[in-house]
């Protein structure tokens, strides 16, 4: 083993006035000269400050290089003053890492002289995990729960959120399309996005380590507003409204939309929606028309708006008001058909008011005065029960008159301000006379007209009269 000296001013040989570099002895070399250090090079880790260091996804990291020293030789090569493991020109140490943190890593070489390098500073820091990555816009996390959204607004939609990690954000795609990136937000316009479609956005984060954290999200492109139907009520106008007898009512339909429907209202109230089926009870005034707005509204925010109309009748009793009996004669001629038949006729308005007579028509009536006009009206209905039924019929009227002179009642004559038929009544129940509109007159008159077509009875009795307003 030589003797390698590198201080030539102390050590140097010389012969004569020639400097000795190398001197043997036989083969032997016995001594050499090196003043020069060892020609050392890093190539594991890269960085090169401490803001831009080396990124690793391991705890365990290999620091590796090259070094080479053409006169004595490598003696060692130090990595944070652990000796590196040398073969040939290469050399590597394993040192372990704390996470997130940024390591700073000092190598130099020694070579057999004792020269030594300067000492090459590289920075590597742990990744220890993925970014944190937060969608905010789609929110829907499914395709069967997407966020919805409108096609007039879905021409540029902008995906966006949030994203941090330790060691840095170097890049987040959306669909494969590079987002902008704000401290910790970030943002993606998308175009062209097929309307009645559901989309799935792919939102990929990577962080400097090479790490990933993928977020799907869905959206849905609307272009149609809900079909929305309504059943009940079925009026289309104020004129022509659907009529109730209750004030509590019903108001129904379906609604349909390819992105789903999100709410029903009926006047701003939320309706209760089952499948598309839609239902909602209110409150109506009697005596008026109340106005019924129905609003669909889609999951992406469109609406469909229905108007309805439905009219409560304001029901007024007026069966005790019938006080004063008439019993007609017999022979009566309105609204009769057919040829006289023999036999018994017999009409039975209640115990009190009753008649009966003979002829093929018969009618009776029974008025009242009261202290103020009859006013508007829309019907009379009469609750009426037959205990007997001859062959024929019977049409019963309701009459508003001027004066108590029924002597031309049958023919609705020179008296009549308001009056109605019904059709023929063919059995027991109510029996409705659309009277519709208006008198200021105070006497009132029901009648009966029976045409009989064969020999037999007929009994009945009305047991209430009731004004429909």
């Amino acid at each position: 083993m030589p003797v390698y000296l590198k201080n030539k001013e102390i050590r140097e040989l010389y012969l004569g006035s020639s400097r000795i570099r190398e001197a043997y002895l036989g083969n032997r070399k016995i001594y050499q000269y090196d003043s020069a250090a060892p020609e050392l090079l890093v190539t594991a880790p890269s960085g090169t400050a401490a803001s831009a260091p080396t990124y690793t996804t391991s705890g365990t990291y290999r620091v590796q290089g090259t070094v080479m020293d053409s006169d004595s030789g490598v003696a060692a090569v130090y990595v944070n003053n652990t000796a590196a493991v040398i073969s040939g020109t290469t050399w590597y140490c394993d040192i372990s890492l704390t996470a997130n943190s940024t390591a700073t890593v000092q190598v130099y070489a020694i070579d057999n002289a004792g020269n030594q390098s300067a000492a090459v500073v590289r920075y590597v820091r742990y990744d220890s995990a993925a970014p944190s990555l937060s969608v905010s816009t789609p929110a829907g996390t499914s395709s069967s729960s997407p966020t919805y959204v409108q096609s007039d607004s879905a021409a540029s939609y902008t995906v966006s959120g949030t994203v941090s990690d330790a060691s840095g954000i170097a890049s987040v795609t959306v669909n494969g399309q590079t987002a902008a990136i704000s401290g910790n937000t970030w943002s993606k316009s998308l175009s062209g996005l097929a309307t009645n479609s559901t989309h799935t956005i792919t939102v990929v984060a990577k962080d400097k380590a090479g790490r990933t954290t993928t977020v799907n999200r869905y959206l849905r492109v609307d272009g149609d507003a809900p079909i929305i139907s309504v059943s009940a009520p079925t009026g289309t106008s104020a004129a022509a409204p659907t009529y109730t007898e209750s004030t509590s009512y019903t108001v129904r339909g379906t609604a349909s939309d390819g992105s789903g429907i999100a709410s029903v209202t009926v006047n701003g109230q939320a309706a209760t929606v089952s499948g598309n089926s839609w239902s909602r009870s209110i409150t109506l005034t009697a005596g008026q028309a109340t106005s019924v707005t129905i609003v669909a509204t889609d999951r992406a925010g469109r609406t469909t708006t229905a108007v309805r109309y439905v009219y409560a009748y304001a029901v007024q009793d007026i069966t005790s008001l019938f006080t004063r009996t008439h019993n007609f004669q017999t022979g009566q001629t309105w609204g009769t058909s057919g040829s006289v038949n023999a036999g018994t006729r017999t009409i039975t308005m209640t115990t009190s008011r009753n008649g009966s007579g003979g002829g093929n028509g018969y009618g009776f009536g029974d008025i009242f005065g009261a202290g103020s006009a009859f006013g508007t009206a829309k019907k009379v209905v009469l609750t009426v029960n037959f205990s007997a039924r001859a062959a024929g019929t019977v049409v019963f009227r309701f009459g508003v008159y001027q004066g108590n002179d029924w002597s031309n009642w049958e023919g609705a004559g020179n008296n009549a301000k308001l009056y109605a038929d019904s059709g023929n009544v063919a059995s027991s129940g109510k029996v409705e006379i659309n009277i519709n509109g208006s008198s200021d007159y105070t006497y009132l008159g029901v009648s009966a007209n029976m045409t009989l077509t064969s020999d037999g009875t007929t009994t009945f009795s009305i047991s209430k009269v009731e004004v429909y307003r």
